[in-house]
This record gives C-alpha cells, structure tokens and sequence, in this order.
C-alpha cells in the first residue's frame, strides 16, 4: 500500500502552530543560535569602535572641543551620500562581474587602490591645486572631506569637490 502526502496551502496569514513550535524549541534555539553566532561573528570590531568611541569622547572632553551645530547636522546626510556611493559602486562592480566572469579577480585589486587613493589619512592639501581635479575623480574623495570639515571644524566644507562628487553619481 502506498501513502500519498498532500501538502496544501492555506489562505491568509502563516498559521503559527505554537504546539509543534513548543515541542521543538530545542531545534529553534540551536538553529537561531547558529544565525546569531554566523550574524555576528565579527562582533569584536564593534566592541573596538564602541571602545575607540568612548576613548574619541574622553578627548575632546579632555582637550575641550566641541563640534559645530551645522557639521553634526551634516554627518547624517554625508552618511546617506556614502551609503549612494557604496550602492552604486556596488552596482556597478556586480555588473561587470555578471558581464565579464573573471573581473571577480580583479575587484580586490581595485578595491585596494580605491582604498589609498581616497584622502582618509592625508588632506586632500596635500596635492597640489593643479592636481586636485583629478583626486576629486574619486567620488569618496569630497565625502571624506567633507567628513573632516564638518566635524573638525578647522576648514570650511569644500562645496566644489562636493559637487563634483555629485555630477559623478
């Protein structure tokens, strides 16, 4: 004799059999634990930036600096600018990747370059006013240093490399 299954789809919200959901809750605690442990298995970064922010707090309590109202009222929208950038550089780096198979191999390179070409740790000053054109071709370049003006205060926000950024987007 052979048993048929009939699986079959009932209309309206997922009925939650809290029964069945009770009889297996050693299941459902292992495999969330397995997602929470996979979710955030990098969790020391964050205890680093939460550690390196109270110590960032302690200094410019120490040394007596406040940033200006307008530059933190500007850090969400430059936030909202890198997560632009991000997304579309994201675009358009799966793009090439589904196009040409083996640019997979090449992104970590150019990730890399993009990395030391982007003015993080050295200002933007640094190069020469006839060159700066070509550094304001990165589009994180004017984020990052609007970034630094806005919260360190020492500089007006370079509103031209900003805009440039913008037309590139």
């Amino acid at each position: 004799m052979k048993h048929e299954l009939i699986i079959k789809h009932e209309k309206g919200c997922i009925p939650v059999n809290f029964k069945e959901l009770w009889a297996f809750r050693e299941l459902l605690y292992f495999l969330a634990w397995r997602d929470i442990k996979v979710k955030y298995k990098q969790t020391a970064l964050g205890l680093d930036f939460f550690i390196a922010f109270i110590i960032l707090i302690g200094m410019m309590f120490f040394y007596q600096f406040t940033p200006s109202v307008s530059g933190i009222l500007m850090i969400p929208v430059l936030i909202f600018l890198t997560f632009l950038v991000a997304v579309g550089c994201g675009l358009w780096l799966s793009a090439l990747n589904v196009e040409y198979r083996d640019f997979q191999h090449v992104i970590p390179f150019i990730v890399q370059i993009w990395m030391f070409v982007t003015p993080v740790i050295y200002p933007v000053t640094l190069f020469p006013e006839k060159y700066r054109w070509m550094l304001s071709l990165n589009p994180m370049a004017g984020i990052i240093e609007a970034f630094r003006a806005a919260t360190l205060g020492h500089q007006p926000v370079n509103w031209s490399l900003l805009g440039i950024h913008q037309l590139l987007q």
